[in-house]
């Protein structure tokens, strides 16, 4: 999913953990948990690394690391440090999110040619000698999709909601949504220009 999605989660996440476990969630925590939420995806700086330069088959992107970060974090949370949970927790929501659109190698590095979901069709393979599949692929083929667009909006909503009832001033983060949504946008009005250029 796109880094706004991504966004949204985390505050859902936040307000859940807040409403349900951690009543002393601080403004910081959910900072800390809407900033892993998005910076995940900036795991595509290390794409040359990856099989098919697909950053969704690094680590990063995969439940182990998560759940051991989630391991460690519930032994620190009875120290009071219970940053390390959180991390594991928005991990997982952002590795699950992406299953829905492209899919993800979610076992990574176990398995680490297991791709698992995607309701999106992938671009074949890139060809010998290895080249990267064009970003805007990537991009019209993701706003075309009704699932995904109704997946984003009803997230998006959600978010709203949750932050009207539970943390109104919090509401400053959708500034954030908005700027992310307002590039990936512009990123997708420049491909359809130069599709109906060519």
């Amino acid at each position: 999913m796109q880094i706004n999605v991504h966004l949204s989660a985390g505050i859902i996440l936040t307000i859940f953990l807040r409403t349900f476990f951690f009543q002393h969630l601080s403004h910081l925590d959910l900072l800390l948990i809407v900033g892993i939420s998005i910076l995940i995806d900036f795991d595509f700086i290390f794409s040359r690394f990856a099989k098919d330069y697909n950053h969704r088959r690094l680590p990063t992107h995969g439940f182990p690391l998560y759940l051991i970060l989630m391991g460690f974090g519930v032994l620190l949370a009875f120290f009071n440090f219970p940053w390390l949970l959180y991390a594991g927790l928005a991990g997982l929501v952002h590795v699950s999110l992406d299953l829905i659109d492209w899919g993800t190698c979610a076992l990574t590095p176990i398995k680490r040619d297991l791709l698992i979901g995607g309701t999106l069709k992938p671009p074949s393979p890139p060809s010998d000698p290895p080249r990267r599949v064009p970003q805007c692929y990537f991009t019209m083929t993701y706003y075309h999709s009704k699932i995904i667009l109704v997946v984003e909006v009803a997230i998006f909503f959600i978010s709203l909601i949750l932050l009207l009832l539970f943390d109104f001033f919090s509401l400053y983060l959708l500034i954030g949504y908005g700027l992310f949504l307002g590039l990936h946008l512009l990123h997708y009005l420049r491909c359809r220009r130069e599709k109906e250029a060519s």
